[in-house]
């Protein structure tokens, strides 16, 4: 009995703490993937803890050991056995093995901390407890309380997350390349350590992206190139158009992982698919110009002032700019900022204190090259073939001499289709690859020179040529502006898309960028400067649905331009399904209209209210999809991240204008008795979801539903889906159908009745294929039926 009583303390404060334990294990239901965040075993195991723990070993008959148990709990501080022993009690270890620990690692003088630290091999552990059990338990369990920290700027190494746990919260494939994976990673508190700023540790957990590398076998660890490898990753990156290193990891001899900051999005997605208008204002044109500049000023810094931490000159080329590769940020003053991202085809080399250099490594024989999964449609920066559009002539050199003036010709590319985009938007993009694709020399490889079937040099491609007359002429509208366009694309012309060594340095191209810049800076004082005739009818219908006014006829035709007090262009805007609110919104910035908008003594639109993501301190991440009824406003965001929001990419606020607000600001219009009406973003409510990022919205017409259209969660590329949910509350999903279409050929989804949603699918248009044709598809929300039409254009109907 006497040992019965003895033991049972023990048992059960064991069992309690098993259950504290496992309580506040990360990915608790996950076996593989769990862990203890790092500071779980303090928190836990806290003194009045340590003093019952200690207290139920019953030291009576071991007389001979005089330490009180505050002495142990000093003794276990000082030597960092609080993980220890965490993983002792996690194993449901016996009495006995808890005894040999205090007796063997607190009791005695001397203390190896390098024998016992963790992951502590399996032979240590059997030498301590003199069997096999506790030590098996042990190792099966030590990788819970042993996860990763991940260093800013250097590389942490883990034989397998059976040894260490991954301190992942959630990962979400992002884009796959040739030679590897990005996922968006969400790092638990404690764990991303910015030694940069000192050692200080995210308080929040924190997301950022990782792009994971198969490693070469002939990259083994400790060789010269595996050197070389930490000394770029550990490189001065203080170019504020540099992607910065968040560190790296290396799991096994297998693979690599690289992190870094989370973008909003690329280049590439922000004009093909999250503003595909084109800016409607000069000043819009002149931020995107200056942020182009910025690419020159980060190309010049990988080539020039790139540092290792011995104070070695790092020369970078990176050999595969182009917009894909071009992530966007947004700074602390709503400036965006472009970052040079992925050197997976780099070309290294690093210079010496004595002026000597290193021999030319390249990025790529590190890591296995594989093989991208078929896509339904290729990608607008690559070429089906697997050519670059963007790299330079010299990339199809029998002998290679890829250089500095390589990434020049690269960044040519991507301003002359930039320029594109501010004249023409997403359409004029597409419209400019297909033409330089379809060229009868260009052999369908969508590229920027001709390649001379006699071995010839090569020759600049007509096409672009053509693009830029038809942009200068487009410009003639405003003389300053076509003088400033002109001298642009006639640099790029004479300048950069030329033989090798006659192309001008990025620094020069840097120089001609904030010159054009100046110049539409010079000019860019109007708020919405030539609008469109449809951009103005849209206005028109708006405001005077809201003035209760009626539309002039046809034959009455006229433009009535109200001017809009807002601080920034828009994007698009919404009305109310009732006419009794609009609502414009930018990147950034929510602006809300009413009928207290207007008066008779101005043309101005007075906004009602405003809202900015800055109120959320969300520097990275933009207004992608905005819904409005008269009850109901639904906004989403892409890219960055929410503080401790677990919503993955994307967050969705909805502004409850409630019944008696929408019978108050009728009653105004009534009475006219000077009664004002709150139309602020005051009656806004926040919704976390586990979902993927919203790709398109829309709010039923009796504003109880929401239907969204999410993302495959193994990539854009894959099958989507169809959420539906109550707009009170829209974590309770209520339906969710499997499409058969990824969600970047999914559009104009809408929710017209109660019962019924629509929306249209559009394969994109490919360089192999210009097939015209698009899918009307009907959801019965009632019957959870999917119904198709296909419809075809009047030449493919003809055709087939």
């Amino acid at each position: 009995m006497a040992i019965s009583y003895r033991r049972r303390p023990f048992d059960e404060i064991c069992d309690e703490l098993y259950l504290e334990f496992l309580g506040k294990f990360e990915r608790s239901k996950e076996e593989e993937n769990r862990f203890a965040p790092n500071g779980t075993a303090e928190e836990v195991l806290q003194s009045d803890v340590l003093h019952r723990f200690f207290r139920s070993l019953d030291w009576s008959d071991a007389s001979e050991h005089c330490m009180t148990e505050g002495d142990l709990i000093k003794r276990l501080k000082e030597r960092d056995l609080y993980n220890f022993l965490a993983i002792l009690i996690f194993t449901t270890c016996n009495i006995e093995a808890a005894r040999t620990f205090t007796t063997e690692l607190l009791f005695k003088e001397t203390f190896d901390s390098d024998l016992y630290s963790l992951p502590a091999e399996r032979d240590t552990l059997c030498s301590l407890f003199g069997e096999e059990v506790t030590p098996d338990k042990f190792v099966a369990q030590q990788a819970c309380f042993c996860p990763i920290i991940i260093h800013q700027g250097r590389e942490q190494a883990v034989e397998s997350p059976k040894r260490r746990r991954l301190p992942y919260l959630e990962e979400k494939l992002l884009s796959q390349g040739s030679f590897g994976k990005v996922y968006k990673v969400k790092i638990a508190k404690g764990h991303f350590q910015r030694h940069r700023i000192g050692t200080t540790s995210n308080t929040l957990p924190l997301e950022i992206a990782r792009k994971d590398y198969v490693i070469s076998s002939q990259f083994p660890a400790g060789n010269k190139d595996h050197e070389v490898l930490e000394k770029i990753l550990a490189s001065d990156r203080s170019c504020e158009n540099i992607v910065e290193n968040f560190g790296s990891l290396a799991i096994g001899s297998t693979m690599y992982s690289i992190f870094m900051p989370l973008a909003i999005c690329d280049l590439s997605t922000y004009m093909m698919e999250y503003h595909r208008a084109k800016p409607s204002t000069t000043r819009e044109k002149a931020a995107i110009i200056l942020s182009a500049r910025g690419l020159a000023r980060g190309l010049h810094f990988l080539h020039h002032e790139m540092k290792t931490p011995q104070g070695e000159d790092l020369v970078c080329y990176h050999m595969d700019l182009k917009p894909s590769n071009i992530l966007i940020f947004q700074n602390n003053g709503g400036e965006q900022i472009w970052k040079i991202s992925d050197f997976g085809m780099a070309r290294v080399k690093v210079r010496n204190s004595g002026g000597s250099r290193d021999k030319e490594r390249d990025f790529n024989s590190w890591f296995v090259q594989r093989q991208k999964p078929p896509e339904p449609t290729p990608s607008p920066t690559f070429n089906p073939h697997g050519e670059g559009t963007y790299l330079a002539p010299e990339s199809l050199a029998a002998i290679r001499s890829m250089k500095a003036s390589s990434d020049v010709w690269s960044l040519g590319c991507v301003v002359s289709v930039l320029f594109v985009y501010l004249e023409d938007g997403a359409d004029g993009v597409v419209q400019y690859r297909k033409e330089r694709s379809d060229h009868p020399k260009a052999d369908g490889i969508d590229r920027f020179f001709l390649r001379d079937k006699g071995f010839g040099p090569f020759k600049p491609h007509p096409i672009v040529k053509k693009w830029h007359g038809k942009l200068v002429r487009a410009a003639k509208r405003d003389a300053k502006e076509c003088a400033a366009l002109e001298s642009l694309l006639s640099f790029l012309e004479n300048s950069v898309f030329q033989d090798q060594m006659k192309r001008c340095s990025a620094v020069e191209v840097g120089d001609m960028l904030l010159r054009t810049f100046q110049s539409y800076s010079s000019f860019s004082t109007d708020v919405l400067s030539k609008p469109t005739e449809k951009s103005l009818t849209l206005m028109e219908k708006a405001l005077s649905r809201l003035r209760g006014r009626k539309l002039p006829s046809d034959n009455d035709r006229r433009i009535v331009k109200w001017s809009l007090r807002t601080n920034e262009p828009f994007k698009n805007c919404e009305i109310s399904n009732d006419g009794s609110l609009v609502v414009f919104w930018s990147d950034r910035k929510l602006t809300l209209f009413t009928s207290l908008s207007l008066s008779s003594s101005t043309s101005d639109a007075i906004p009602q209210a405003e809202w900015s993501l800055e109120s959320l301190m969300r520097p990275n991440c933009i207004l992608n999809s905005v819904r409005l009824t008269n009850r109901y406003l639904l906004a989403t965001t892409s890219g960055g991240t929410f503080r401790v929001c677990d919503s993955p990419l994307y967050f969705s606020y909805f502004m409850d204008h409630l019944s008696n607000l929408i019978r108050s600001k009728c009653d105004v219009f009534s009475l006219k008795k000077g009664q004002s009406v709150d139309a602020s973003f005051d009656y806004r409510r926040g919704f976390e979801s586990q979902q993927p990022e919203i790709s398109d919205i829309a709010i039923s017409s009796d504003s109880k539903n929401m239907a969204c259209i999410l993302p495959g969660k193994e990539g854009a590329q894959k099958p989507a889906s169809l959420y539906v949910a109550p707009v009170a509350s829209a974590n309770e999903c209520t339906w969710v159908e499997e499409l058969d279409w990824p969600a970047t050929e999914i559009s104009d989804l809408s929710f017209p009745t109660a019962n019924d949603i629509y929306f249209v699918v559009r394969p994109k248009v490919s360089i192999r294929s210009h097939e015209d044709k698009a899918i009307l598809a009907h959801v019965c929300h009632a019957s959870k039926r999917l119904e198709t039409v296909r419809i075809e254009s009047a030449k493919a109907a003809y055709e087939s």
